[in-house]
């Protein structure tokens, strides 16, 4: 008797491979009054099968697991829904597909030399995604890959969130899309400590190329890749707000055998439009031998930020140049940083140039900074650095209603000093109290440490000061060119603290500055502050709030001993005040579903972070 044994199971198997990637037509017609109902990775399969389905209606009816995926096309998984060959030469989705709030989990892609890889590879037109959450996902593409959406070419995208680990084998790749040319809003990427979004250039936590506007999204992810890194987007080409990053970002690029990275940014590698009312926090660690343009907020910028912070430890290698603790390069024709301060410490390697608490490199002679602070250190570790301010690192813009709080600490470095570096331009009602130490060092100043001229650019400095005992220098500057003007005045700590030095000086005490004993170790910071200024900020004591965003209950996380936080909403209502112990879980399963403001007051900070409850 013949055996049929692997004969029946090749056919069982082969009938098992089949049923995986059956297309079940869902239920509806695809309309807008009677849409396709999405209720199974079938109907999904359905999508990406039937491409003149795409301009019609979706709506998923149930959470979907999409893990069978990793088995399909022999282990290359999800057809995106969708493809792009180039900008003009594509096949799109641009129907609408709302997810009703429901997941998606496991989807599985490894294509490493296919482009605009994702549950959609390309989207553009009418098309609208919204209300889709997308589990675990593991997707792998050459160009142009996201978690969600490959390239969106000028659709909507809303209400949608990620996580899992998204790599591209070069660039463009995003935890939510690659390329973004419509509106994104609403959204988010969550990635926990293992996954991770890695690629060559352009890479970042939500968006890796984006040249439309962005709001309301947030991203929590581990960054790695070369250039153009950001923890929300890599290349921002768009207005963006109300956004934030959490995020560890790694880059180093090997070029004939030299380590390099650039344009590094906590919240955007390199910027080139509006970016308003965000932040960003975490860690930025670049371990190249050539690395330039690394900001705790944005690598590189050219145009407009305002009402931002960043909260960022910085750690780079040898032969860095255009290090801040906000913007490493802000060097373009009328860019205004206004209302801006950044908290984290900066910790360069030798050979560096331009590092700044809050800009490495400030302007072109025509661009503003207004109302800003930095309080982080910045630490030259080895030796031969040069232009290392606790503000700015080397300056030509002009710079007005700014202190710096860091210390600044280098060895065998040019010009140090304890608010600018290098000075090119005019600035004006401005302090720093920094203490300002280094070994051998050619100037140093407690406010200015080279003070320039050069045909028409001039240094000049008026109506400010630097405290002459916390800052260890008695000298304001030290070196100035011939013509270059200095008018700042060293104080005692007690003047420092006292509003008629500032007043008697022409300093706006109505609408700009305040002092107050109880804020800012007493020093003058801006009405409406309430930062208690912290010198030594410790990148292993980073607040955070976990989970977040959360169902019933987060934790403090960062904390020394206690802390007393407020919760209240983006309308300013008080709704609960608690004081907790580090790990303790604050129940908040009474509060609706949206967005609150989390007052945290310890022993060490006062911050203020944002909490997403979403059930």
């Amino acid at each position: 008797m013949k055996n049929f044994t692997p004969l029946f199971t090749s056919l069982i198997f082969g009938v098992c491979m089949l049923s995986a990637q059956t297309a079940t037509v869902p239920s509806g017609s695809g309309t807008s009054g009677d849409p396709y109902r999405i209720a199974s990775l079938n109907n999904l399969y359905w999508i990406s099968q039937n491409a003149s389905s795409w301009s019609g209606y979706f709506l998923q009816t149930a959470n979907i697991d999409a893990s069978a995926t990793s088995s399909w096309d022999s282990g290359a998984g999800w057809a995106p829904i969708g493809s792009m060959v180039s900008q003009t030469n594509y096949t799109a989705f641009t129907g609408s597909y709302n997810g009703q709030g429901y997941t998606i989990s496991g989807l599985f892609i490894n294509r490493p030399s296919k482009n605009s890889i994702g549950l959609w590879g390309c989207i553009s037109g009418s098309a609208n995604i919204n209300n889709l959450g997308l589990l675990r996902v593991n997707i792998t593409g050459n160009y142009d890959v996201g978690g969600l959406i490959g390239y969106n070419v000028n659709s909507n995208v809303s209400n949608c969130y990620v996580n899992g680990s998204i790599r591209a084998t070069t660039n463009r790749v995003g935890g939510l899309i690659g390329s973004n040319g419509g509106k994104v809003f609403n959204c988010s990427v969550r990635n926990n400590d293992i996954d991770s979004i890695s690629g060559s250039i352009d890479v970042a936590g939500l968006i890796g190329y984006n040249y439309s506007t962005v709001h309301n999204c947030y991203a929590i992810a581990n960054i790695n890749g070369d250039a153009d890194l950001g923890g929300l987007i890599g290349y921002n080409g768009s207005k963006v707000t109300d956004c934030y990053a959490i995020s560890n970002i790694s880059g180093v690029y090997l070029s004939d055998t030299i380590l390099n990275s650039s344009n590094i940014g906590g919240l955007v590698g390199f910027n080139s439009d509006t970016i308003n009312n965000c932040n960003a926090t975490g860690k930025i660690i670049s371990g190249g031998w050539n690395d330039y343009q690394i900001g705790g907020l944005i690598g590189l910028n050219s145009c407009k930020v305002t009402n931002c912070h960043a909260n960022e430890y910085i750690i780079t290698g040898r032969k860095s140049g255009n290090v801040g603790g906000l913007i490493g390069l802000s060097s373009y024709e009328k860019t205004t940083i206004y209302n801006c301060y950044a908290t984290g410490d900066i910790s360069v390697g030798y050979l560096c140039q331009d590092i700044g608490g809050l800009i490495g490199k400030s302007g072109n002679g025509s661009g503003i900074v207004d109302r800003c602070y930095a309080t982080g250190n910045v630490i030259s570790r080895n030796c031969c650095s040069s232009d290392v301010g606790s503000l700015i690192g080397e300056n030509y813009d002009i710079v007005s209603n700014c202190y710096a709080r860091g210390n600044v600490i280098g060895m065998n470095t040019i010009c140090i000093s304890g608010l600018i570096g290098v000075n090119w331009s005019q600035v004006s009602y401005c302090y720093a109290t920094g203490n300002v130490s280094n070994n051998n060092s050619s100037f140093i100043g407690g406010l200015i440490g080279y003070n320039n001229k050069y045909n028409d650019i001039i240094g000049k400095v008026n109506d400010s000061f630097w405290d002459t005992a916390s800052s260890g220098q008695s000298n304001g500057y030290g070196g100035q060119k011939d013509g270059a003007i200095f008018s700042a005045t060293g104080k005692t700590t007690s003047e420092m603290k006292t509003q008629s030095t500032y007043t008697d000086a022409g300093w706006n005490f109505t609408s700009i500055w305040n002092i107050n004993e109880s804020n800012n170790d007493g020093y003058p910071c801006f009405i409406g502050s309430t930062l208690n200024a912290v010198v030594e900020t410790k990148v292993d004591n980073i607040i955070s709030l976990c989970p977040n965003p959360t169902t019933k209950a987060f934790q403090l996380n960062g904390i020394e001993g206690t802390a007393t936080i407020t919760i209240s909403d983006l309308n300013g209502r008080l709704l609960l005040t608690k004081e907790v112990t580090l790990n303790e879980t604050v129940s908040i399963n009474k509060l609706p579903n949206g967005i609150y403001l989390v007052s945290i007051k310890s022993k060490n900070t006062i911050e203020t972070k944002k909490l997403v409850i979403q059930r």
